[in-house]
């Protein structure tokens, strides 16, 4: 089975599978494939898909060609996705992150859970009325532009990119134009809602996840009431219709190791849990570093938000195709993130209701 998304710029994942073909000395990429539909009624969102794939043909102007490559993605909501381009293979799944690039390099990690990396939650964009509509094999989609490619997991404001979305939110064109000029362009040549999949599909076999000791990570649960000593911050009512899935001890990959005396300060561990909604996830990240110096700084896509609640005065919120993330730095070296496939005010009130609890002496108590 091939199935896949789309994470990556494609020229650099042209040059190293060397998948992409020239365009017969083409100077300029045409939008064949998407004609307009005048004066059509745009489609609406409608319920969430659980599932889809989608076969892109892409297009890039390089050097005064057009080479051209397929990309294939799949995604199962709320946590696997799956990403092909020549001989470049990335897998998502809660937990879990695969990576295998062209010369056989291969990274295989223990993942913090994040909402399927990849996939476009059209309804958590701000969309509002459509530039024109567009039909797609028989799809049509409504034109919405943005400053960056959905399809490459970056969500900002702005007007270089036109994404023509359908009433299932899937991404049926994308294209990308600078001075005037088409330089990217990703058109479906093939859509399938609630794709027949399985496990194997989001696991890459015959490698074995990296170990926590080398920086591939851990998840480890724990009992839902259990929490470590020292400040914590929990839930005192679930959100909104959501269940919790489970809490974790969580040590996200990284590149400082406790056996470095040069990064062993920045090493990061902490408590993750974990909230469900049908399609919907919740994900309260916390933690901080073994030498209490800053976990990270401030993302230059980021934006300032007033009042995180008992967590902090002011915040960061992060915004992607797939999910939001409000997060929180707490002096000397703590943290908490909330993220999750909500809408900003929503994910607001969660961050705004966590409660500060001190943990007792029993400490987190582990589930085999």
């Amino acid at each position: 089975m091939s199935r896949s998304r789309r994470l990556a710029p494609l020229a650099a994942a042209c040059v190293l599978a060397a998948a992409c073909s020239g365009g017969g000395g083409a100077e300029e990429i045409e939008r064949d494939g998407a004609p307009v539909v005048e004066d059509a009624e745009p489609p609406r969102l409608g319920d969430l898909v659980p599932g889809y794939a989608v076969t892109y043909r892409v297009e890039e102007l390089v050097d005064g060609e057009v080479l051209e490559s397929e990309a294939e993605l799949t995604v199962v909501r709320p946590w696997r996705t799956r990403f092909e381009v020549g001989r470049l293979l990335r897998i998502a799944d809660f937990g879990y992150f695969a990576e295998k690039e062209p010369g056989d390099e291969t990274e295989v990690v223990t993942a913090v859970p994040t909402p399927a990396p990849g996939d476009v939650r059209a309804d958590l964009l701000d969309l509002g009325e459509p530039v024109a509509v567009r039909e797609v094999h028989d799809r049509r989609c409504a034109v919405h532009r943005f400053g960056a490619s959905l399809l490459t997991g970056v969500y900002v404001e702005g007007d270089t990119v036109e994404a023509c979305i359908d009433g299932d939110g899937l991404v049926l064109e994308e294209v990308t134009t600078i001075d005037g000029e088409i330089v990217e362009r990703r058109l479906a040549t093939s859509v399938e809602l609630d794709p027949s999949v399985a496990d194997g599909d989001f696991r890459l076999p015959g490698f074995d996840v990296r170990s926590p000791d080398a920086g591939g990570g851990s998840l480890q649960p724990v009992d839902p009431v259990s929490r470590p000593p020292g400040l914590f911050f929990q839930l005192a009512e679930p959100p909104d219709g959501f269940e919790r899935s489970g809490r974790y001890a969580m040590v996200p990959p990284q590149r400082a190791r406790l056996d470095d005396e040069l990064t062993r300060s920045q090493y990061i561990a902490g408590v993750v849990e974990v909230w469900t909604r049908g399609l919907d996830v919740l994900v309260i990240e916390q933690g901080g570093t073994l030498g209490q110096v800053p976990p990270f700084g401030a993302d230059p896509n980021g934006e300032l938000v007033d009042d995180l609640g008992e967590v902090a005065a002011v915040g960061e919120l992060l915004r992607s195709p797939g999910m939001n993330e409000l997060r929180g730095l707490i002096p000397p070296g703590r943290y908490v993130k909330v993220r999750g496939t909500l809408p900003v005010d929503e994910l607001l009130d969660a961050a705004r209701a966590l409660e500060r609890a001190e943990g007792d002496g029993t400490g987190l108590i582990y589930i085999d």
